[in-house]
């Protein structure tokens, strides 16, 4: 069974090693340089290709005639594609014998569209998944080859999430592959869902509403930390981006919202912080990146100044 690999993100790292030292894998093909720039989460996956000994291309897009040629050439029985953002055409889902699978970061059929991960954990869900897939025109709507399923913990931000993505695509993968080698296209059909497709987040999307309560706050924080382009507000006229932030319920709303309120001291630097104001409270901030430096810790009293109105 010939595999063809596509993907940037990393949390296609795990299952793609796992498939080199396991299957047949005849190409990787990822994003070029000047696309990539524009993703995040991405990984290089070029040094990966050269230890495993499987061909590796990088294109603009995979609906391309270029790109085409070359999977065509390769003649995969299945194509996986695993954090990969531009969907495939008819003409590329046609080329593998047995079908194309993919991977979406959610308990389908809840949560189809884009960043799925970002957005469970904007909407406060307590629990998502992954499911595994058989790709199809539409979105997300493909059949059903397995799911994996973890929570959302108060601990957890973005990053941890798709650590859970990553390993998850590995152990799908691992379970399933055996049983489509001998039995082609297994899987079950997805209920219809009423959800809305979830729209593509961008970067100007990060805006901070303090307005808003602080786990509201905080969970839009840690949903958009690194390695994705971060949340973020507006202060003496500069773009300030919070990558670190910290949720207590002990602080009760005593300012109008976005006004720096309090430090927080310590006898060691590192551990100082600020609190904003929040429509019930106040958000801890930890560390912050302005356009020209990354600010933490004790310097972060020396940035914001008390009263301030954000």
């Amino acid at each position: 069974m010939k595999i063809f690999c596509v993907g940037f993100h990393m949390e296609g790292v795990e299952a793609f090693d796992f498939l080199a030292k396991n299957y047949n894998v005849v190409g990787l093909m990822t994003l070029n340089t000047d696309a990539a720039s524009k993703r995040s989460g991405v990984f290089n996956f070029q040094s990966f290709s050269e230890e495993a000994n499987i061909p590796y291309y990088e294109v603009k897009h995979i609906n391309d005639e270029s790109s085409v040629d070359i999977i065509k050439n390769h003649a995969p029985d299945i194509l996986i594609v695993l954090g990969w953002s531009q969907l495939l055409n008819e003409e590329v889902l046609s080329i593998p014998t047995i079908g194309t699978i993919g991977a979406h970061a959610s308990l389908l059929p809840k949560m189809r569209g884009s960043a799925p991960i970002n957005w469970a954990i904007i909407k406060g869900e307590e629990k998502t998944g992954n499911t595994l897939m058989w790709l199809n025109i539409g979105v997300d709507t493909g059949k059903i080859i397995d799911q994996y399923e973890f929570e959302i913990n108060i601990y957890d931000s973005c990053n941890t999430l798709y650590e859970n993505v990553a390993k998850s695509n590995k152990i799908m993968l691992e379970r399933s592959l055996p049983l489509i080698e001998k039995n082609g296209q297994i899987g079950t059909v997805q209920e219809e869902g009423d959800e809305d497709i979830l729209p593509r987040r961008r970067p100007k999307d990060g805006l901070i509403d303090f307005n808003k309560n602080t786990i509201e706050v905080y969970n839009f924080v840690r949903a958009l930390t690194r390695p994705y382009p971060g949340a973020f507000f507006q202060y003496n006229d500069q773009k300030v981006i919070i990558w670190k932030a910290s949720y207590s319920k002990q602080y009760k709303a005593s300012a109008e919202s976005g006004v720096v309120v309090d430090y927080i001291y310590s006898f060691d630097d590192t551990d100082c912080a600020v609190l904003i104001s929040t429509k019930d409270g106040a958000i801890i901030i930890n560390e912050i990146e302005t356009e020209t430096k990354i600010i933490k810790g004790k310097d972060l009293h020396n940035f914001f100044k008390l009263n301030d109105k954000i």
